[in-house]
């Protein structure tokens, strides 16, 4: 039986090369209220996809995924959007995230025009039967040809690299 595990609320704000991130371990301890049964420790990855933002909005937004459930948690730039996730429990006993259902509420930043780390506070929500600042869709994958070009660029700074420090004990071995 389906039941509703809680809600992800995913801001979807500007990011820097030094703020990217494309996943956290979720490490979830369950404790049994009322001596119910006892529900092993879950860890679930949460991936976090990041799209380049040269299309239209939908093909902006960023997104969130949770193994097991079979499509991704979408919010549109600058927007934040709140999703209940729900899941059963299987197995001996062990919790499965099943789905997203995104709730109509949406959020806007509306903080300075200077990045800085995240203060709630920055952030204005309203409440909007019929729009969210997110939805629900298939996961992108990348394209073959991104992923040569993305292999190709790792292993020829490796072979600079390698390049780089056999140089430099070759000249240290001349010269000593």
């Amino acid at each position: 039986m389906e039941f509703e595990f809680g809600t992800v609320t995913f801001y979807n704000g500007t990011s820097t090369l030094e703020s990217l991130i494309f996943g956290v371990d979720l490490v979830l301890d369950f404790v049994p209220n009322g001596g119910g049964p006892s529900v092993d420790t879950l860890t679930i990855h949460v991936g976090i996809g990041t799209t380049f933002n040269g299309g239209d909005a939908s093909a902006n937004a960023d997104f969130i995924s949770i193994p097991g459930i079979s499509y991704g948690f979408f919010a549109f730039e600058d927007l934040g959007a709140t999703a209940i996730v729900r899941g059963t429990i299987v197995g001996d006993p062990q919790f499965s995230p099943d789905s997203f259902t995104v709730l109509d509420k949406f959020t806007i930043y509306t903080g300075p025009s200077t990045p800085r780390p995240y203060d709630p506070a920055d952030y204005t929500t309203y409440d909007s039967p019929g729009f969210s600042g997110g939805f629900l869709g298939p996961t992108p994958t990348p394209e073959p040809s991104s992923l040569v070009l993305l292999v190709t660029g790792v292993f020829s700074f490796i072979g600079l690299r390698s390049v780089r420090r056999f140089k430099k004990c070759l000249v240290t071995r001349i010269r000593g």
